[in-house]
């Protein structure tokens, strides 16, 4: 979670204007070629329809519009009060997050998963 934080100052601090961002772990490996309509024109944070149940949110990929990138990528700054209400689990802290700050969540259609190698 530190590390998205530290990617989303760097993205503030650039001057670029950027439309989308995308969050994806180092350790992923995509099967089927990224698709363009994972893209939403308005305010959203797309995941793997495998990695979205319930009140959990896997943390492998996300697909954002900028605002709600931020939102996704500053999670870090709250950890601590998330903490002083629960136990700190990072699929079911994002999810929780996400929610609170009413972003809008879609599942991206992936037929193959993307696997961690």
């Amino acid at each position: 979670m530190y590390s998205k934080l530290k990617a989303t100052q760097m993205m503030k601090q650039n001057e670029q204007n950027y439309s989308h961002v995308i969050f994806l772990r180092p350790d992923v490996k995509f099967y089927d070629p990224f698709q363009i309509s994972w893209l939403k024109s308005d305010s959203f944070v797309s995941v793997p329809s495998f990695a979205h149940f319930r009140e959990k949110m896997n943390d492998r990929m996300a697909v954002c519009d900028y605002d709600s990138g931020i939102i996704y990528g500053e999670l870090f700054n709250d950890l601590y009060n998330y903490s002083l209400k629960s136990d700190i689990h990072s699929e079911h802290t994002i999810f929780k997050h996400l929610k609170k700050q009413k972003a809008r969540l879609f599942d991206i259609l992936i037929v193959r998963k993307i696997y961690i190698s």
